[in-house]
């Protein structure tokens, strides 16, 4: 059981980091449309991050907000609707995937907030600064997206096999199974291929890490007190969920690899 508990957390991850990530970039091409009605192309590197690019033209103020914004405003918004709209439409072990989609949409971003607030960096976050929005109403914005990503990933746990009876040590070893090959793999490629960022990729691996060490203890905790609407699913997770969670994760790849 624990073995499939693990793989099946492990393709549901995967799959959803890649959605996650894409949504956001798919954010500021919403944003883009919305505020001068040009496309744009987006480069996607799973291990290193994505790039929207566009013509260069002249903005207005609150035009550039809304592209630069627009990655984790409508990154989070579409991450978090697709995934309980699948686990509303679904609610069983098959949507558990997509409700991944919305804890990692809503967690990076807000993640992002918090840290890029707080040493204010040159990506979305440093350009926001720069156009004059408060770094108190990104931070706080931040909270809020980390505090919904708690609650879809109380949510979810059940459905992951993780019940309020699950020890800690099963607990850590499941969801750190999902997370640590992917932050693994972030270092590695950025120590050989962008050497000059691994400070920032390390703060960012680091974050995750306590943020999901400190999710697993106050996961924990609530799940005595909270009930979920997993809890009452009634399908125990079988190997047909975990080929079908890897099946997901292999053409995530595939489209990122071929298709992005």
């Amino acid at each position: 059981m624990l073995i499939k508990k693990i793989l099946f957390f492990f393709a549901s991850l995967t799959l959803a980091v890649l959605v996650s990530v894409y949504l956001h970039e798919m954010g500021h091409v919403f944003g883009l449309k919305l505020a001068t009605g040009q496309t744009a192309t987006v480069t996607f590197n799973p291990l290193h991050g994505a790039v929207t690019t566009y013509a260069n033209q002249s903005m207005t103020q609150a035009q550039a907000r809304l592209v630069t914004g627009g990655g984790i405003l409508f990154g989070a918004l579409f991450g978090i609707v697709l995934g309980l709209a699948a686990w509303g439409l679904g609610r069983s072990l098959w949507s558990a995937p997509f409700l991944l989609v919305g804890v990692l949409s809503s967690g990076l971003n807000g993640l992002m907030l918090v840290i890029g607030t707080a040493i204010n960096q040159s990506n979305d976050i440093g350009r926001l600064l720069s156009l004059g929005i408060s770094p108190v109403l990104m931070f706080v914005f931040g909270l809020i997206l980390l505090l919904i990503c708690l609650g879809l990933f109380l949510m979810v746990l059940p459905a992951l096999g993780i019940t309020a009876r699950t020890p800690l040590g099963e607990r850590c070893l499941v969801l750190f199974s999902g997370v640590a090959p992917y932050l693994v793999s972030v270092m590695v490629y950025n120590y050989f291929k962008h050497p000059q960022k691994m400070v920032l990729y390390s703060l960012y691996c680091f974050f995750s890490v306590v943020s999901t060490f400190f999710a697993i203890l106050l996961s924990q905790a609530l799940q005595h007190c909270v009930q979920s609407p997993a809890d009452g699913l009634r399908s125990e997770l079988a190997w047909t969920h975990v080929i079908y969670a890897h099946g997901l994760m292999v053409l995530s790849i595939c489209y990122v690899l071929f298709a992005v």
